[in-house]
C-alpha cells in the first residue's frame, strides 16, 4: 500500500514542503511563468519525483522510460520493484522513448497541456513499446 501514497513516507513534512517550493520556483508546478528551469539540481528533483510517483505494478519490472528533450539534458526512469530510479543521460535499451521539448513536458505534467493535443501536433513523439504509452497515465497518475 505504501507505493500508492503520493509522497515518500520516509520523508518529513518539511522535506516534502521544501521540494514543493523548489518545484514551484523551477516552474514545474503552478501557473506558467516563463521557461522551466533546466539546471541539473532542478531537473534531478523533477525526475526523482517522477520516479518516486511511479506505480511499479503497471509495467513489468525492468521497463525503462526515456525522455529525449530537444532543448535539455535527456533523462530516464528505470522501473524496478523497490528500486525505481531516475538517471540523467540515455538508457541503453529503453522500453519507451518520449521525444519533446522540455517546456512541453513540464506543461503536460503540470496539467497545463493535454497529452492528446501534444501528440496530434507532434510536439510529443513516442517510440518503442507504444502499449507502454497507453499505460503512462496509470503509471504516473
Amino acid at each position: 500500500m505504501a507505493d500508492e501514497l503520493p509522497w515518500d513516507p520516509a520523508t518529513t513534512p518539511e522535506e516534502r514542503a521544501q521540494r514543493a517550493v523548489a518545484m514551484y520556483a523551477a516552474g514545474y508546478i503552478g501557473p506558467r511563468d516563463g521557461q522551466a528551469a533546466r539546471d541539473e539540481h532542478s531537473m534531478s528533483l523533477l525526475f526523482e519525483e517522477i520516479a518516486r510517483s511511479a506505480r511499479t505494478d503497471v509495467l513489468p519490472a525492468g521497463s525503462t522510460i526515456q525522455w529525449s528533450f530537444a532543448d535539455a539534458t535527456p533523462w530516464y526512469v528505470e522501473l524496478n520493484n523497490g528500486s525505481t530510479a531516475a538517471h540523467r543521460g540515455r538508457a541503453e535499451q529503453p522500453t519507451l522513448t518520449l521525444e519533446t521539448r522540455f517546456d512541453d513536458w513540464v506543461d503536460l505534467i503540470a496539467g497545463r497541456a493535454d497529452a492528446r493535443a501534444l501528440l496530434l501536433k507532434r510536439k510529443l513523439r513516442p517510440s518503442g513499446d507504444l502499449r507502454s504509452l497507453v499505460k503512462l497515465p496509470k503509471l504516473f497518475g
